[in-house]
């Protein structure tokens, strides 16, 4: 058997040029993708907290509309005034579940007492149920792009909540 005779220099250069340009364009595709992935992550946590302020301003303004005067000292009052009229508001389940079918990575939208029972829901049969304590979408943001992408494929039933508060500590807002 004859043994292969050594490639010339001008095969190798042309090797060295293909293997070159080869790596920076996986490289710079790679970082092409993990900033395409990040701005597309980054606009679902917008969505949802955009959501999630339309959402808040309309259930204010209701409660607002029919809330009685507040008086000093009796928050725990209104408080209960506010969830029984988010609960009886014939309106908002239809603009939950309106809100959800034009955002197509949001998949329930919930308005919550401060322990976490669900007063409204997008999803009908929700009412009066508890709601466990998922993940932050901020919490979520915080992981890398492809950790991110990760979390998409895997079959795993981890839901990120984006939450806006109603009652600041002892503040009425209005």
């Amino acid at each position: 058997m004859r043994k292969p005779e050594p490639l010339s220099i001008k095969a190798r250069l042309r090797i060295s040029i293909v293997v070159l340009v080869v790596t920076i364009t996986l490289a710079l595709s790679f970082l092409h993708l993990d900033g395409v992935i990040g701005e597309s992550l980054g606009e679902t946590a917008e969505r949802a907290q955009l959501l999630g302020d339309q959402i808040k301003t309309y259930v204010l303004e209701t409660t607002n509309r029919h809330a009685p005067p507040a008086r000093a000292g009796a928050l725990d009052e209104q408080k209960a005034f506010w969830y029984e009229a988010i609960r009886t508001d014939a309106v908002l389940p239809r603009i939950l579940e309106r809100s959800i079918t034009h955002t197509g990575n949001v998949v329930e939208v919930l308005v919550l007492d401060e322990k976490n029972e669900v007063l409204a829901s997008s999803a009908p049969g929700r009412v009066g149920q508890q709601q466990p304590e998922d993940k932050s979408v901020e919490d979520w943001e915080r992981q890398s792009n492809w950790r991110r992408l990760l979390d998409l494929f895997r079959k795993s039933n981890d839901d990120y909540h984006s939450k806006s508060r109603l009652v600041s500590q002892a503040t009425i807002v209005r």
